[in-house]
């Protein structure tokens, strides 16, 4: 594994709806980083079965997304997968990119 080109799945859940205050900023819920894979897979599939209560009551979405090393690194929208969770079947389920991602509330 070359340590300076191979990516990492970081896995985000996080607190929905997000709004817009009256100045249009975003009011953030919670969004938190809860780890990481090196293939991504296994980030799927730790999401998508919700490995570890990733749900835990409040998370209403989810998020990975491939990051290569480096301070502030950046990637492509194509390289962000959402999900959203489905109350009735108990898992989290892909999802096209919400309305509320960009605003850059993570950091």
């Amino acid at each position: 594994m070359d340590k300076d080109k191979t990516p990492i799945y970081e896995i985000y859940v996080m607190e929905l709806p997000w709004q817009l205050d009256e100045k249009k900023f975003p009011i953030c819920g919670i969004r938190e980083r809860v780890g990481f894979y090196y293939d991504k897979e296994d980030a799927v599939r730790a999401v998508e079965e919700n490995w570890c209560d990733l749900q835990d009551h409040y998370a209403q979405a989810a998020e990975i997304r491939k990051i290569y090393p480096g301070l502030y690194p950046l990637s492509s929208r194509s390289e962000y997968w959402y999900y959203l969770w489905n109350q009735q079947e108990e898992r989290f389920e892909a999802a096209k990119r919400p309305k509320f991602e960009g605003w850059g509330c993570d950091y």
